[in-house]
């Protein structure tokens, strides 16, 4: 129903009666009293913002989709970080291997040159 001088909607308050279980009666009793003063209040909060908890609910199972897919990336990572090392410490023992028969040749050729070459 709308207000004819605001434009604002009017909620219609209907008096009904509804049988609830123990828990449902024992839930409204322990609701949060300083959001929800009364039980009417508390209800209405649950049944008009459910849209929101499905909505609250699809963007958990986004974050939990998206977790999964970031621990995805980091084991993929880790997987190229390590074939990387791999890669440069192959490089590595390569280079230290030529420098060490570069520095035996060298040794050599000192060892095997006459007396009056060597300074």
């Amino acid at each position: 129903m709308r207000n004819k001088y605001e434009g604002d909607e009017i909620m219609v308050r209907i008096q009904k009666a509804f049988r609830l279980s123990e828990e449902a009666i024992h839930a409204i009793e322990e609701r949060d009293r300083s959001k929800y003063r009364t039980a009417q209040e508390y209800i209405e909060g649950l049944i008009l913002n459910s849209d929101q908890k499905t909505t609250i609910e699809t963007l958990v199972n986004e974050i939990v989709s998206l977790e999964k897919g970031i621990g995805d990336l980091k084991e993929e990572l880790k997987r190229e970080n390590e074939k990387q090392i791999r890669r440069l410490e192959e490089l590595f023992g390569r280079g230290l291997a030529e420098a060490e028969r570069k520095e035996q040749r060298r040794i050599t050729s000192y060892q095997s040159a006459p007396p009056d070459e060597v300074i």
